[in-house]
Parts: structure tokens; sequence; C-alpha cells
């Protein structure tokens, strides 16, 4: 608890989130040397239990504008603990023949492979939008009311004339106005002069 004391005193960025990876490390040390002393795969258990916890509640503790490469990391630290304590505690094969050691780095690779597999899936996404107003040039004849193909930005669309009623005659000038899933909404460079 006193790792996201200290990170709520001192905001967000970097330097926040390196106290929160030297308590991780320390917890990670500490469960070392209590394992090695106690020798018994039940206490590994419980520490990547705790530090699963810890995981999950400093998700929560940190603050929500943090930069885009920071996000999600303890939480992905958190599951991926509790993967090896499940793993512990069930007794799977691979975890009989490693030393406490190993069980580390073998929880180190599940959490890298966490980091880079997982955690970019659940990373919000940019949200691709359009220029207002960009120029486009029909490929086909776009009829009234109908769809044609129009070729934007190097790329062939589909397209129709936002007044429904008006024909574009192929290779003509367009402007997008908008976009409606994959259809663009296309306004003639005529129409536009009129106005």
């Amino acid at each position: 608890m006193e790792i996201s004391a200290e990170v709520r005193k001192t905001g967000s960025g970097k330097r926040g989130m390196v106290i929160i990876m030297v308590g991780f490390t320390n917890n990670i040390l500490f469960i070392s040397i209590v394992t090695q002393s106690v020798s018994t795969r039940n206490s590994l258990a419980w520490g990547f239990l705790i530090l699963g916890v810890m995981g999950f509640v400093a998700e929560f503790l940190l603050p929500k504008h943090l930069e885009k490469k920071y996000r999600y990391i303890p939480l992905m630290i958190g599951i991926s603990a509790w993967v090896m304590a499940l793993q512990l505690w069930r007794e799977l094969p691979i975890m009989r023949l490693l030393t406490p050691g190993l069980i580390i780095v073998y929880w180190l690779l599940i959490l890298g492979s966490f980091l880079v597999w997982i955690r970019p899936m659940i990373l919000p996404k940019k949200p691709v939008s359009l220029h207002e107003q960009t120029e486009a040039k029909t490929l086909t004849e776009i009829p009234p009311g109908e769809i044609g193909r129009v070729l934007y930005e190097g790329v062939s669309w589909a397209a129709y004339c936002e007044n429904s009623g008006q024909a574009i005659a192929p290779n003509t000038k367009v402007y997008v106005s908008r976009r409606d899933g994959n259809t663009l909404i296309v306004i003639p460079k005529e129409s536009l002069q009129l106005l």
C-alpha cells in the first residue's frame, strides 16, 4: 500500500511507473528469498497470489491519464502472477522440474508474452476519421440514389451522392463530406460552386 501512496504523491508519468516497477521488483526478490529458505512451492504460489493482488490494486489506483505506453502494465503483472500461482497450486509437471529462480524466470516470460500480445488488444485504438470536405474522383457513374465507386486517397471506395436525386458522371471531381461505415457520401464539385 505504500507504493500506491507514493504514486499519488508523484502524480502521473514516468516517475510513478518507476516507483511501481521498483515495488514489484522488490516483491519478487522477497518472494525468491522466502521460497529459498522455506523451499516449498506453496509459499511461492502465495507470493504470486499476493503479487497479483498488488498488480490489480496498483492498476486501479494509478491515474487514468497516464501515457498509453504505461497503461495496463500492472494489470498484466497481476494476471500473469495469478496464472503462475494457479500453475504452482495445480502442480503442473513443468513446475516440479523448475527451481524457484527458474520459476521466476518462467513468470517473467509469461509476463513478457502478456505485455507483447494481450496488452495491445485491450489498449484503446485511435478512431479513424476522414478529413472534412476532401477531394476525390469518381471511377464509375453514381446513379441517383444508388452506389458507385470513387478514388479517395489512392483507394477505391463505394460512394453515393448526398443529394439522392442527383447523378454523378465518371471521372468527375467530388468532395467527400462524411463516411457511413465503408461508404463515402460525396458532393459533386459543381454543386458546391453553385452555392
